[in-house]
């Protein structure tokens, strides 16, 4: 989309600008968001997160980066398959491994640095070099605080100063990146000036809700998203189980409406695998399904919709792999189009139904098929005149007028059982 570079002024600084095709951009549309754990983790992008101390966000962001290195999901949250850079200038190395054994973080895919001594201002540049060679798809870096000593967080020049390299950083490398804050006393807004959410492309509180009877329950709820439309409040729960904690979905407090979080990545992965041909007659593995959606063999949002379409009875499995589930009808019915087409100039023009014992499969696209012909277009939309009765013909061109093929097929089965005619040789 540039159109020319940056160019070198006089003075010998290099200004880093570049013109953008405009006429492009109109003419076409924008690539969607890429999301890493929608919709909370958008790639190129910062992400803050802050939360009282205590109330998990640590917890969490590791959590999160455990199930980008498995390619699962954390509390309902779909992550995609990658690698996650934790950077942790808070807790030092015992508690870190305390977390990470208590969490069980993959012993692959997550990378964990006691960064004590990091100081965003003075060493992004190595940060940047820790990004070229992991290339890691999560960077998270805990906290703002603790990487960025004796600076003044209420200083809006420092700390912009400070976030917008980190974005542009971000931007630039494309990784996502979730930097962990502190809330101020109150409890309900960042602590620090307001540069902090300016720098932010996306911006997450986590916490308690206040009277809630369950003290394990969280709520994650949006206050920034530059990127898509702000998302509705999220709500999970911190378990601890024999040693291990757990952070799992649940639900809104009660007199609070639960919000269904079924992510964009999943609800589109499903319509692309049911779209998928395959599992006729031969089952498909996971991989080959993935890759037909053009996903990685052990991506874990591919796994998340198998499952759910399994669950919804949409695909079987067994020993082999999935197979699409076929809805089939074997008591008599009437045919989807109960009509064949008329001809002209024949004295015994008649109407005829397909035998009642025919089976019909519940595939869209063989209704469709079945009610539009083979060429696309409904063949009885330009038939001849029939000679029937004007109430059945005017029910004939009603019918063949729908444009909703479910209302179409069941007018058309609805019109064969209720008149005789149709079963016989017509007159």
């Amino acid at each position: 989309m540039s159109v020319t570079a940056a160019q070198e002024p006089q003075g010998g600084n290099r200004v880093s600008m570049r013109f953008l095709d405009v006429g492009s951009m109109v003419a076409t549309l924008p690539p969607p968001v890429p999301w890493l754990a929608p919709p909370v983790l958008p790639r190129a992008s910062l992400t803050g997160l802050y939360a009282p101390g205590g109330d998990g966000k640590s917890l969490f962001a590791a959590a999160l980066c455990g199930a980008v290195g498995r390619g699962t999901e954390v509390a309902g949250i779909t992550c995609e398959h990658g690698v996650a850079m934790y950077l942790d200038g808070e807790n030092g190395e015992h508690e870190i491994w305390r977390r990470v054994h208590t969490l069980g973080l993959p012993t692959s895919g997550v990378l964990i640095a006691d960064a004590g001594g990091f100081d965003l201002r003075a060493d992004l540049g190595l940060l940047e070099d820790a990004i070229c060679e992991h290339k890691p798809d999560l960077v998270v870096l805990d906290s703002f605080r603790s990487l960025t000593p004796g600076l003044d967080e209420n200083d809006t020049k420092q700390t912009a100063a400070v976030l917008d390299a980190l974005r542009r950083l971000f931007h630039t490398r494309g990784p996502a990146g979730l930097l962990i804050h502190h809330t101020n006393k109150s409890g309900k807004d960042f602590r620090g000036a307001s540069s902090i959410r300016d720098a932010c492309d996306v911006l997450w509180h986590l916490g308690r809700q206040e009277d809630d009877p369950d003290a394990r329950r969280r709520f994650l709820s949006c206050r920034k998203m530059r990127v898509a439309a702000e998302p509705e409040r999220l709500w999970l729960r911190l378990e601890v189980d024999r040693g291990r904690v757990l952070i799992d979905q649940a639900d809104a407090p009660d007199g609070m409406a639960t919000v269904s979080h079924l992510q964009p990545v999943r609800t589109k992965l499903s319509d692309e695998i049911m779209a998928a041909p395959f599992g006729d007659p031969t089952p498909a593995s996971r991989s080959e399904i993935a890759e037909m959606v053009r996903r990685q063999p052990k991506d874990g949002s591919v796994g998340n919709a198998l499952r759910g379409l399994v669950e919804d009875g949409l695909l079987s499995r067994d020993a082999i792999g999935f197979s699409k589930v076929q809805t089939v009808q074997t008591s008599p019915i009437a045919p989807v189009a109960p009509f064949a087409p008329v001809v002209q100039g024949g004295a015994n023009t008649s109407l005829h139904s397909a035998p009642s014992d025919e089976v019909h499969l519940a595939s869209q696209s063989q209704r469709k098929e079945q009610v539009q012909g083979a060429n696309g277009a409904n063949p009885y939309r330009d038939a001849a005149p029939l000679h029937q009765p004007d109430s059945l013909h005017s029910t004939v061109q009603a019918i063949s007028s729908m444009t909703d093929l479910a209302d179409q097929e069941r007018a058309w089965g609805d019109l064969a059982s209720q008149s005789g005619a149709l079963s016989g040789d017509g007159e």
